[in-house]
């Protein structure tokens, strides 16, 4: 049998993490950007870190954590689910399923938010103007504070509060991001103005609290495309583990030649 020449390059194991995510999308009946401007695989991350991985959980409450008496009962079985381990993705946001569309209070401060009603309809929980904001691990949900949202009830999404609460009560969840021998951090980012003009801009910035604490993004901060650089990085990780094994068994095979 005579030997063939074969290639495979880099961005061939980048053609086919990013081919695999489109399958999924197209699979799984997923909302996506077709135009190839983010790729797939960036997306399909961003997509599943939206998503919370249905297994049993301890639920620990902050002590600023309350929940209204009209959603009470929907809290509670939001609590219940997640201690008993099943699916709780209809709580989430509506825009949770759709892959191109970023979460920045996850991506920034890795809080998720959950809705509070008792009927699903069009596969999610009936929407509620109070929400419950919730730092999801592996082993645990620690729900930091409740909120009203929408029209008229400012910007949620970016105020500090949440890592304060954090920082003061299971600082361990956030570690990762605290900057570390560092003074004198300029310019000093602390109001909810500056944080939201920071983050609409993916210009990645530390966050001061107000005992002098900073915290850098929890996930790395964003690339210009808005996305988490953590997603870049884990597909670069990826496809290079691709391109070195499959080299290695090209190397391997006597019927074949990398060149």
């Amino acid at each position: 049998m005579h030997k063939k020449s074969m290639k495979f390059t880099y961005d061939d194991a980048l053609l086919i993490v990013n081919n695999w995510a489109k399958d999924k999308f197209i699979k799984e009946n997923i909302d996506y950007d077709e135009s190839g401007e983010v790729p797939y695989f960036i997306q399909y991350l961003n997509y599943r870190s939206k998503l919370v991985i249905a297994k049993p959980r301890n639920v620990i409450l902050s002590k600023q954590f309350s929940i209204s008496p009209e959603n009470k009962k929907g809290f509670d079985k939001l609590k219940e689910k997640l201690i008993n381990g099943e699916d709780v993705n209809a709580y989430l946001s509506k825009s949770s399923i759709i892959a191109n569309s970023v979460d920045g209070m996850l991506d920034n401060f890795g809080i998720k938010h959950f809705h509070l009603g008792e009927i699903v309809k069009n596969d999610f929980i009936k929407r509620t103007g109070e929400i419950a904001l919730g730092l999801v691990t592996d082993s645990e949900v620690f729900f930091v504070v409740s909120k009203q949202h929408g029209k008229g009830y400012g910007d949620i999404w970016y105020e500090k509060d949440v890592l304060e609460i954090i920082h003061k009560e299971k600082p361990d969840l956030i570690k990762h991001c605290k900057v570390e021998n560092m003074i004198g951090i300029s310019p000093i980012i602390s109001d909810t103005k500056d944080i939201k003009s920071y983050r609409n801009s993916n210009i990645n910035s530390a966050i001061t609290l107000d005992d002098g604490s900073t915290y850098m993004p929890f996930k790395l901060g964003q690339s210009l495309a808005g996305f988490s650089i953590f997603y870049t990085m884990e597909m670069q990780k990826i496809a290079k583990s691709i391109f070195n094994l499959t080299n290695e068994l090209l190397k391997n095979n006597k019927n074949f030649v990398s060149i």
